[in-house]
């Protein structure tokens, strides 16, 4: 996933530097496919095939630049920032935190972004508001979800642990 994809040009660069020629002129370090036991041409349009370049689309510049960005040859998905897209957009300084995230210009820029991705045959990504969230989102065609951030997730589930730790010393 490479963040604050800008420009056409940025998305070039992010192709370049993930795929292997043709596609791509990412350095070929060998001896690794001799290691894996497969030819050098196999085992690069494996790599080729198995990588999943995902763009993450965050400023104004990127929305300006969708269609573009959608459509280069390597890109499999973009993704959302939210957080990043909100505050680029001056949504934060509109309708303040956590307001920008719900403001009708972000879910706008959202659905555009979905859009965009199912006419290129790109995966549409964003982190979701839980589940009720991630149903809205695929609603418009996101298929690409994630429900938290790692930080998050184990903090809430530390939150559980100790709160199931504490329940046994006011039990026992």
């Amino acid at each position: 996933m490479i963040p604050t994809v800008r420009t056409p040009g940025d998305a070039q660069k992010a192709v370049l530097a993930t795929f292997f020629p043709p596609l791509g002129s990412r350095s070929i370090a060998f001896p690794i496919s001799p290691q894996l036991g497969r030819p050098v041409a196999e085992f690069l349009e494996s790599a080729n095939d198995e990588t999943l370049l995902i763009l993450q689309i965050e400023t104004k510049e990127s929305m300006d630049h969708l269609e573009e960005i959608v459509n280069m040859e390597g890109v499999d998905a973009v993704f959302i920032g939210p957080f990043d897209l909100s505050y680029a957009l001056g949504l934060f300084d509109k309708y303040g935190y956590p307001g920008g995230l719900a403001s009708h210009e972000l879910r706008d820029a959202s659905q555009r972004v979905a859009k965009e991705c199912k006419k290129a045959n790109v995966a549409a990504g964003s982190f979701a508001a839980g589940v009720d969230g991630a149903a809205v989102l695929v609603k418009e065609g996101f298929t690409l979800l994630a429900a938290g951030t790692d930080v998050g997730l184990l903090g809430t589930a530390a939150k559980v642990e100790a709160e199931r730790l504490r329940g046994l010393r006011t039990n026992g």
